[in-house]
């Protein structure tokens, strides 16, 4: 909830709201079940006080930051840039129509060019 330049955080959430709620509900029924009505009304109340104190906070608002306009501040130079791959081997034109270890060139080198 906010009020002017203000607002309310629960602390504790929802688990820590059922908790107090089921230990306000015990005391008031037993309050009533042994007749002690008055005693039990302030244990209650004390029970909803402290909750109020530690689970409900006030605090101010603050706003968002009004900066320059734009996405924000830059990047570190790079910082979005992949370095490129390297690029994958192949062969050069023409290798897979050499000759293998066939007889046709014994003993003799063959340039790759």
């Amino acid at each position: 909830m906010r009020y002017g330049g203000r607002k309310v955080i629960l602390r504790g959430g929802l688990p820590l709201l059922l908790v107090v709620a089921a230990v306000v509900a015990a005391t008031v029924i037993a309050a009533v079940i042994s007749g002690y009505v008055l005693p039990g009304i302030v244990a209650a109340a004390l029970v909803v006080g402290a909750w109020l104190a530690y689970g409900l906070r006030v605090r101010r608002a603050v706003g968002a930051w009004t900066g320059p306009r734009g996405d924000g501040p830059a990047p570190p130079g790079g910082a979005g840039v992949r370095e490129p791959r390297r690029p994958r081997p192949h062969s050069p034109a023409g290798a897979a129509a050499l000759p293998g270890d066939d007889d046709e060139y014994p003993h003799r080198a063959v340039a790759i060019t």
